[in-house]
Parts: C-alpha cells; sequence; structure tokens
C-alpha cells in the first residue's frame, strides 16, 4: 500500500500485515482497511508454530474470509447509502423496470424492462444497477 493512494485502485478494502518469529513461534498480525477513509475495519493476531506454518496459513485465511464477509457488507451498506445516483433519470428509469419485473412474468415486461436498463445505461455507462438488471433479448 505504500506509495500509492488506495483510491487509486478498485478495492474497497486493504489488508496489510506483518509476521514475526520469536523462537519457534511466530506471530502474524492482519488488518483490514477501508479505502476510501483509512479507518481500521478489522485486526487479529494469531501465533502458530513454525513448523506449522500450513495450518496457521490455513487458520488466518479463514479468519480474513470470515471478517472480510461481514465487514464488506457494512463498509458497502455505508458506502452506498451515501453515494448518490450520478443520472437521476438514469436511477428512475432502473426503478421503472425494476417494476415491471416484480410484477407477474411475461415476454413484454422481459422486453421493455431490458429497453429501460439498456436507456439507464446510455444515460449512466457506469450505473451497476443497470448493468445487473440488463439482459439482451
Amino acid at each position: 500500500m505504500r506509495g500509492r493512494p488506495a483510491t487509486s485502485w478498485a478495492c474497497a478494502i486493504c489488508s496489510k500485515g506483518s509476521v514475526r518469529k520469536v523462537g519457534e513461534v511466530l506471530r502474524v498480525n492482519a488488518q483490514l482497511a477501508s479505502c476510501e477513509s483509512g479507518s481500521e475495519v478489522w485486526a487479529d493476531r494469531s501465533t502458530c508454530r513454525s513448523g506449522a506454518l500450513a495450518e496457521g496459513q490455513d487458520d488466518i485465511i479463514r479468519r480474513i474470509a470470515v471478517a472480510l464477509n461481514v465487514k464488506m457488507v457494512d463498509v458497502e451498506s455505508a458506502r452506498s447509502a451515501r453515494k448518490r445516483p450520478a443520472d437521476a433519470n438514469a436511477f428512475d428509469l432502473v426503478l421503472r423496470a425494476r417494476s415491471l419485473s416484480n410484477q407477474p412474468p411475461s415476454r413484454e415486461r422481459a422486453t421493455e424492462a431490458s429497453t429501460l436498463y439498456e436507456q439507464a445505461l446510455q444515460l449512466d455507462p457506469t450505473s451497476v444497477p443497470a448493468m445487473i438488471g440488463w439482459r439482451p433479448f
């Protein structure tokens, strides 16, 4: 992470850590931080015997995966609550398309919803909800 601002990376959470050997014991510190704010999201310390490094690695990876799963939901929810759509008209088209998608299925509704998603993408090519909803027919 040194020398390069986190905002230039396409990530929401960055990791860093350290390993210290004390005799035959390895002490591992792992941290996850929000790339947006730089604040620490999660940290943990683990120890393992140097002869059991593989098991220690598996344990650390499991802990990080569990933490990421929980924290990513929190971080992304907070980020999306702060972030406003780039184009309100595009967001309106997405909402209209979702409304059609939530009605009883029909070929006409699916085609109309796809058209609305496509129009939303024309107005805002970065609209993730429009990208997710759009399906070519």
